[in-house]
C-alpha cells in the first residue's frame, strides 16, 4: 500500500466552481455512491469501477465525506481505493484529506515468472530464461497482450491518476447533495431545477426555477430552507429541514424568497408548560409531584425512601 497526496484536492473548492452538469456514467457513480446502490464494472474515465456507498458527515460548517471504491480488474484481485476528503467553509482541508491506493498485485509479472518456472522445469535448467531466448518475443508479446486484455488495462492516463479524479467526484457531488437545497418548478422534484448555497436569494435571483414557479424541494442534511411568498423573507414563511415534495397551497408556486443557513438543531419539547404530573415510588415509599416548565419535567416536590418499620418492645 501506498499513499498519494492528489493534486486534485489541492486546489480550493467553493460551491460556486463546482459544475452540476454531469456525464451519464458520472451520474451513475454519484447514485451509487450516494445512495448506497450497488455498481460495479461500470466504465467511467476509461477505466471500470466497482462502487459502494460512501459516508458523510457534517459538524458545524465542517464537512467530511470518506469511503472507498475498486479498480476492477476481472482475472485479479480489484485496487482498492480508500479516501478522506474534509471540506471547512466549502474549501478542501488538504492537510487532513488523503488518498490510500492499495494496489493488487501485477499480473504479467507473475505470469512470466510461471512461465520461466515451467521453462526451467522442462528442460531442466536452472538458469534464468532470457524473453528473447528459449520464448520468442512475438510469443510473450502476444501472451502479454493477452493479459492487457483480460485485466483491461487502458490507454491514457493511469488508473491511479483517474481514481484521483473519481474521488473529487464524489466529494464535490457529497458536498453539493448534503449542503445546498434544490428548487424544482414541479411537484415530486420534477421539473425545471435550480441550487441554492447558504444565503439568501429574492425573487430577481430565482432566474432558474423562476419566481413564484418552485413546487417542491430538495434539502440536504446540512441545511434548512426558509421559503416566504414576499421578497426579503417576508409575508408568509415556512421553515423546511427535510424534503418537502409538495409546497402547501399558500406557498405552492407562490414563493419570491428563499433563504438557506445552516441546519439548526431542534429538540422538541417534553410536555406542555403548566401540565403537572406525579409519579409513585413502588415498591419504595412516596411521591414525586412534577411541574412542565419550558418543555421540561421538573421536580418540584416530594421524593422517594425507605419506610422504616415502628420499633415494638
Amino acid at each position: 500500500m501506498f499513499k498519494l497526496r492528489t493534486l486534485l484536492l489541492a486546489v480550493g473548492l467553493s460551491v460556486s466552481s463546482l459544475s452540476f452538469a454531469l456525464t451519464e456514467a458520472e451520474k451513475k457513480a454519484v447514485s451509487a455512491a450516494l445512495e448506497g446502490t450497488k455498481l460495479e464494472k461500470h466504465r467511467l474515465y476509461d477505466h471500470r469501477w466497482n462502487f459502494r456507498k460512501i459516508n458523510t458527515q457534517f459538524n458545524d460548517d465542517t464537512f467530511r465525506v470518506s469511503g472507498h471504491f475498486r479498480h476492477y480488474k476481472r482475472w485479479a484481485h480489484d485496487d482498492r481505493v480508500t479516501f478522506t476528503v474534509v471540506m471547512k467553509n466549502g474549501k478542501i482541508d488538504e492537510d487532513k484529506s488523503d488518498i490510500d491506493i492499495d494496489e493488487a498485485i501485477d499480473w504479467r509479472v507473475i505470469a512470466w515468472d510461471v512461465i520461466k518456472f515451467v521453462i526451467n522445469l522442462i528442460s531442466g535448467n536452472d538458469d534464468e530464461v532470457d524473453s528473447e531466448g528459449d520464448i520468442s518475443k512475438d510469443t510473450l508479446d502476444a501472451f502479454i497482450d493477452s493479459i492487457d486484455r483480460i485485466a483491461e488495462v487502458d490507454a491514457g492516463d493511469s488508473w491511479q491518476e483517474q481514481s484521483q479524479k473519481v474521488v473529487l467526484l464524489l466529494a464535490k457531488s457529497a458536498f453539493l447533495q448534503e449542503s445546498t437545497v434544490s428548487a424544482f418548478r414541479d411537484r415530486s422534484q420534477e421539473g425545471r431545477k435550480q441550487l441554492f448555497a447558504k444565503g439568501r436569494y429574492n425573487s430577481h435571483e430565482l432566474n432558474v426555477v423562476g419566481n413564484n414557479k418552485i413546487s417542491s424541494l430538495k434539502i440536504g442534511k446540512g441545511v434548512q430552507v426558509k421559503v416566504c411568498d414576499r421578497t426579503n423573507a417576508a409575508g408568509t414563511c415556512r421553515t423546511y429541514r427535510g424534503d418537502k415534495v409538495n409546497l402547501p397551497a399558500n406557498l405552492d408556486n407562490k414563493v419570491s424568497s428563499v433563504t438557506v443557513e445552516k441546519r439548526k438543531v431542534v429538540s422538541r419539547p417534553q410536555c406542555t408548560n403548566g401540565r403537572t404530573k406525579s409519579e409513585s415510588c413502588a415498591p419504595l415509599n412516596g411521591v414525586k409531584n412534577y411541574r412542565c416548565e419550558n418543555g421540561r419535567w421538573k421536580l418540584v416536590s416530594g421524593g422517594c425512601g425507605f419506610m422504616i418499620p415502628p420499633l415494638s418492645f
